[in-house]
């Protein structure tokens, strides 16, 4: 069903379509399936304004958060190649739904040295850090009231 959902992504041209397809193939939490889903983002026939869309979907998801944002981390370059010049100062967005100090350290760590160089990398930054540590502090609270958060 995955290569066939990659095959019919791949022969349209309807923008719509394809981004229904695309946003299917990549709320798999398979981890094969997720593994082939970010590798996605690198195809050349997935479109530059199509890019996010996969990592976004990736990373909004708990079972693929972690493996997605190392494989992020890991091919960091070969995705500002793959988006749109004027969007990557929005890539630390990409790490915007982490929920905890510990991630939001490690984000601040992989983006010291790349954000200046991103066309509004560094508010971008900040916003993504401060989104991090809001939700770890309302889990915190929850936690100590006896609620869960669900994030």
């Amino acid at each position: 069903f995955f290569d066939a959902l990659v095959d019919r992504f791949a022969a349209s041209d309807d923008a719509a379509l394809r981004g229904r397809i695309l946003s299917a193939i990549a709320r798999t939490k398979d981890p094969e399936l997720s593994l082939r889903a970010r590798s996605l983002a690198l195809d050349a026939r997935v479109r530059l304004n199509e890019v996010s869309r996969l990592l976004y979907a990736q990373m909004g998801m708990r079972e693929t958060r972690d493996a997605t944002w190392q494989w992020i981390k890991a091919h960091f370059d070969e995705i500002l190649h793959r988006i749109a010049a004027e969007n990557a100062g929005d890539t630390p967005w990409l790490a915007a739904s982490f929920c905890d100090a510990e991630h939001a350290e490690d984000v601040e760590q992989f983006f010291a040295s790349r954000v200046a160089s991103l066309p509004g990398g560094p508010r971008n930054l900040a916003g993504t850090l401060e989104s991090i540590l809001l939700c770890a502090a309302k889990a915190a609270a929850l936690r100590t009231s006896g609620d869960t958060i669900l994030r």
